[in-house]
C-alpha cells in the first residue's frame, strides 16, 4: 500500500525536539509496510500561503498514483496576524536595520494593534476554495483522501494571537464541509498536553494517535 502526505511542519519530523521520521505517523505507517511519500507545502520561504506552495509541488505529484493521500496543514493560514501577508512580504525586502526596528515596534505593540484589527493569510472564502482544490487534486492521484484537522492550541498561543482558537474552529468547519462534499475521511486532531507542543505541533504520542486512526480507516 502506497500513500502520500501533503502537509506543512505539523506533519513532518522535527529533529530539534527529537521527533524523527520514524516517530511521525507517516514513519509509523511506513514501518508497518505502507510505503510513504512526503511533500511539504512550505519551504525556506515561510511567508506564503499553503496555496502558493501547493502550486509548486502539484506538478511533481501527478507522476504517481497512491492508495490514499493525507492532507495535513496547521495554523499558518488561519492565525490572526498583526500585519497582512503583503506587508510582511514587503517588510522582508527592507534593509536589515529598518526591518529590525519595524519588527520590534510591531512586537511591542502587538496586543494593542490586534485589539483594533488583525489579519489572516487566507480569508475563510479563500481557504475553502483552495482546500477544495487541494482535495480534488489529491483525489485525481489517489483512491481516497484523509484530511487531518487543525490541532487546538495552548493558552499561551491564544494570548499571543487573540482569536486564534475561534479561527481554528472556523477553519476546521471548512475542512469538515469539504470532506463531506468530496466524500473523503477526516480525522479530528488529538487534544491534550501529551499530544501537542506549546507551538501548535504534534508530539510522538500525538503522531501515534493519528497513525492509529489512519490505520483503522485504510485497513
Amino acid at each position: 500500500m502506497k500513500f502520500i502526505v501533503v502537509g506543512d511542519s505539523v506533519s513532518m519530523p522535527r529533529p530539534e525536539i527529537g521527533l524523527t521520521f520514524e516517530d511521525t505517523y507517516a514513519g509509523i505507517l511506513d514501518g508497518k509496510g505502507m510505503k510513504s511519500y512526503l511533500y511539504a507545502c512550505y519551504g525556506s520561504d515561510r511567508v506564503k500561503t499553503r496555496k502558493e506552495h501547493f502550486c509548486k509541488i502539484l506538478p511533481y505529484l501527478k507522476n504517481e498514483r497512491y492508495d490514499f493521500a493525507i492532507l495535513h496543514i496547521g495554523i499558518v493560514d488561519c492565525a490572526p496576524r498583526v500585519i497582512p501577508l503583503w506587508m510582511r512580504t514587503l517588510l522582508g525586502g527592507f534593509p536589515a536595520l529598518i526591518k529590525k526596528h519595524a519588527v520590534s515596534l510591531l512586537h511591542n505593540n502587538r496586543s494593542t494593534i490586534m485589539k483594533i484589527h488583525s489579519f489572516r493569510y487566507a480569508s475563510p472564502e479563500e481557504y475553502a476554495n483552495y482546500i477544495s482544490w487541494f482535495v480534488a487534486s489529491l483525489l485525481s492521484i489517489s483512491k481516497t483522501v484523509i484530511i487531518i484537522g487543525i490541532a487546538p492550541i495552548p493558552p499561551s498561543l491564544e494570548e499571543h494571537s487573540p482569536g486564534l482558537s475561534k479561527s481554528i474552529k472556523e477553519y476546521n468547519d471548512i475542512l469538515r464541509i469539504t470532506s463531506f462534499l468530496y466524500g473523503t475521511m477526516i480525522i479530528d486532531p488529538p487534544e491534550g498536553a501529551e499530544h501537542l507542543t506549546l507551538d501548535a505541533h504534534i508530539t510522538k504520542t500525538g503522531h501515534q494517535f493519528i497513525a492509529d486512526r489512519i490505520e483503522s480507516i485504510v485497513k
